[in-house]
């Protein structure tokens, strides 16, 4: 159900978050004790050019270093992208974030009922609901 809770209230489903997983999988893994273990998340592209993307996110992150030395207020999350070759690559997965396709899937909606629901509490008017 679409933004249950265990107190039965509407909310998002629980899952596992990414920082659990880590802990989870470094506490199975023989390598967990390392101090170099790091989980690290990818997206494996094949028979697709990232070059593009990844020049793309070069422009952003500077676009970003420049805001932020002009002190101009600009969440971002620039995430590593490369290019292993001209038709394939890696993308780093941006812990708990959801893909487009992912929320049609799973709660049958578009993107944006999916922001009303999630954050305007089903009011596209509330304050929440704008900041988001």
């Amino acid at each position: 159900m679409l933004f249950e809770t265990d107190e039965g209230e509407e909310g998002e489903e629980a899952a596992e978050t990414a920082q659990d997983q880590e802990i989870r999988i470094r506490n199975e893994s023989p390598f967990g004790n390392l101090k170099s273990w790091r989980l690290l998340r990818v997206i494996v592209k094949a028979n697709d050019d990232v070059r593009q993307e990844q020049f793309a996110m070069q422009l952003l992150c500077q676009i970003y270093h420049i805001f932020k030395l002009k002190k101009v207020f600009l969440w971002m999350r620039p995430y590593e992208i490369l290019a292993t070759g001209p038709h394939c690559g890696l993308i780093e997965f941006v812990q708990d974030s959801m893909s487009i396709d992912e929320i049609h899937k799973r709660y049958n909606c578009s993107l944006y009922e999916f922001f009303v629901r999630k954050f305007g509490r089903g009011n596209p008017k509330s304050k929440n609901f704008k900041r988001a």
